[in-house]
């Protein structure tokens, strides 16, 4: 079958033009200005909508693990930037796991998260939601990117980068769901784990599907997705599902690809350098470093196959979808409060997934498929191009999903919907991206323009959401009420010492800290690090009582 001209001209969907024009209109003066415009545009309220959709989650003050990392990690490792990377690197080799490239950054994230905060004078609360933000982005625009190369397989599909993007950060934003604090929440906690992952193993996706795309022929697509897949690996358990999803992304191309001889050698290079080496790497490390539960002290990556492993998979998956969690959170935290706030929010959230919505519609009726000869399309059902990428995505999220729910610790933590751990992070990006997908097949008859009239329909479901996260940010708050103020002060050199002082010792006695915890944060932590920047101890009335 003839190739469509110019099907495979744009070889990077980052840098993919709107409309992907002529020879002819591209000389035209000013079109290549008029196309980074749009695309700034499209940038932007992407962007945007990510940051209103996370509203709630920013008022969650930072607790648990991350709140004695952060004041653990720069006290004891004196301060010293290499001291905390070998710290995480040796980390990563203890407790059963095989992730120092993820133990590492992780250390070198909560290193600089006092670090920088308390030399610009602010709340290492700001670093976190910012950091956390700029992961999920990372993580949406890994999965736009999994969406345009997947479809790139048909001539008939121009989708492009940028409008794509942020669509998928629209439906994100609206479907993202707060689970604290009965659970352990990827969406406020473990940003670098849970976040960080996705976008690794999103990234990592993206690069495979370019690598096998029809016409590329450069080697720099296979290079940075074997190297992504060595690196994920390393970085966390979870990430395997990102190799088992390029695994699949790469049989089911070799299998169903129209010019499959031109792209058979490809494919068979990824299965041996993104996929069989990474493989190899991950057994091999859970064999060498594999240590019983019972002497780790942590069932997490201790498998528990069985019937309670894949209960807790099937809550998991259900858990991901858009408003799989609303039963058992709002009996935990009773009816949503529909105040002003909430309101406010749930307003601009729907604003901007409408504008966007409606802009992403619109633009349909100028798309170059829309001008395709009947025949580019005339695929037999099993070379479909929305296989792929749909097949893809479904295997990160269900077997990123199994890393935890198949596990001594998180079979009994993942009792039921809306009880989750780091996976959903990939499920609810991955979750987004289908539906993404689903919107784009819409698109391509007259059925598209009945999106217009459904999407504002959404805006119950975005404003029942909104509400019920933020009540849920609501209540850790009155949980955790001396947190912020902590976290705050810890990295504040302007605050009286009276009033340091009682903060520490309203977080020691009012919170129920396990001892061990007390001890890594009120000694470890605050104390020292506030020492060794600003010259005096957080509270030296501390010292005196434990003398």
């Amino acid at each position: 079958m003839a190739e469509h001209p110019g099907a495979t001209a744009v070889l990077d969907p980052v840098h993919a033009t709107d409309e992907q024009p002529s020879a002819a209109v591209v000389d035209e003066p000013g079109a290549r200005g008029r196309g980074r415009l749009r695309n700034a545009g499209w940038a932007l309220s992407g962007a945007a909508v990510l940051g209103v959709g996370y509203v709630p989650a920013a008022r969650v003050p930072i607790i648990a693990d991350d709140f004695q990392a952060l004041q653990e990690t720069y006290a004891i490792t004196d301060g010293s930037l290499w001291e905390a990377l070998t710290f995480g690197f040796s980390a990563g080799q203890q407790a059963g796991h095989s992730n120092p490239v993820g133990q590492t950054l992780g250390a070198l994230y909560h290193f600089l998260a006092y670090r920088l905060s308390a030399s610009a004078g602010v709340s290492p609360q700001y670093y976190d939601v910012l950091a956390t933000l700029a992961m999920i982005a990372l993580g949406v625009a890994g999965a736009a990117s999994v969406l345009v190369w997947g479809l790139r397989r048909s001539p008939a599909l121009r989708v492009q980068f940028w409008p794509t993007f942020a669509l998928l950060s629209a439906v994100t934003a609206a479907t993202l769901q707060l689970h604290v604090p009965w659970s352990d929440d990827p969406v406020v906690s473990y940003g670098p784990a849970g976040w960080g992952s996705t976008a690794i193993g999103m990234w990592t996706l993206a690069w495979a599907l370019r690598a096998i795309a029809p016409g590329n022929r450069d080697k720099r697509s296979i290079v940075i997705c074997s190297a992504l897949g060595v690196m994920a690996v390393w970085y966390y358990e979870m990430l395997v599902g990102a190799i088992a999803a390029v695994a699949v992304a790469v049989v089911l191309t070799a299998l169903t690809a129209v010019d499959r001889a031109q792209i058979r050698r490809r494919c068979l290079v990824l299965m041996g350098t993104a996929v069989a080496l990474p493989a190899v790497m991950f057994v091999g490390g859970r064999v060498l470093l594999a240590v019983p539960s019972d002497e780790s002290g942590y069932g997490g990556t201790t498998l528990a196959l069985g019937r309670a492993g894949a209960s807790a998979w099937v809550d998991g998956m259900l858990g991901a979808l858009p408003g799989g969690g609303w039963a058992y959170l709002s009996e935990s935290a009773g009816a949503p409060a529909l105040d002003g706030g909430a309101v406010a929010v749930a307003a601009a959230l729907v604003l901007l997934v409408s504008v966007i919505g409606y802009a992403w519609v619109r633009r349909s009726g100028t798309d170059s498929w829309a001008h395709v000869a009947p025949e580019a399309e005339r695929l037999p059902a099993w070379r479909s191009p929305w296989i792929v990428p749909a097949a893809a995505l479904v295997t990160f999220w269900a077997v990123a999903t199994a890393t935890h729910a198949m596990t001594v610790k998180y079979s009994e933590k993942m009792a039921r919907p809306g009880q989750v751990y780091l996976s959903y992070a990939v499920g609810v990006i991955a979750v987004a991206a289908l539906i993404v997908l689903v919107l784009v097949a819409l698109r391509r008859g007259r059925g598209a323009r009945l999106l217009a009239v459904v999407l504002p329909l959404a805006g119950a479901f975005v404003l029942g959401q909104v509400a019920l996260n933020m009540t849920l940010a609501e209540i850790t708050q009155g949980n955790y009420p001396v947190n912020a103020r902590m976290v705050s002060q810890s990295a504040d050199g302007d605050v009286p010492e009276d009033v340091r002082c009682g903060t520490l010792f309203d977080w020691m006695t009012k919170q129920g800290w396990p001892e061990y915890y007390l001890v890594a944060v009120r000694f470890d932590g605050v104390q020292e690090n506030y020492e060794r920047l600003y010259g005096e101890p957080f509270c030296a009335e501390l010292d005196e009582r434990t003398d």
